[in-house]
Order: structure tokens, then C-alpha cells, then sequence
């Protein structure tokens, strides 16, 4: 299964986070993936406006 990895340069805004169906896209830190909730949708690669999240 692919996982959203951050590659870009994160402006902190928290789309990912609120995208997240699972809570997996780092609720305290939106750099990191909890890959054990990760369900690979993703949602928060679609929402990422600075398009700094792909999936690996």
C-alpha cells in the first residue's frame, strides 16, 4: 500500500489533517503520516495546496 510522505515544503496549514478520514496525516505534526491508521485514499495529497504530499 502507498502512503502520502511529505516531499515539498509544508506551509502548516492543516488541510491534510482535516482531510484525513483515519487521523492518520499527523495530528500534531501535519510533516508526519501514523502509517498504522493510513488507509492510502489519499485525500490529503488532493487537498495539499502547496502539492509538497505524494504517495510512496
Amino acid at each position: 500500500m502507498k502512503i502520502p510522505v511529505v516531499e515539498g515544503t509544508c506551509s502548516g496549514c492543516c488541510r491534510c489533517i482535516m482531510s484525513c478520514p483515519t487521523g492518520a496525516a499527523g495530528p500534531i505534526n501535519p510533516k508526519k503520516v501514523i502509517v498504522e491508521k493510513c488507509a492510502g485514499c489519499g485525500k490529503c495529497v488532493q487537498v495539499c495546496p502547496n502539492n509538497c504530499r505524494v504517495m510512496r
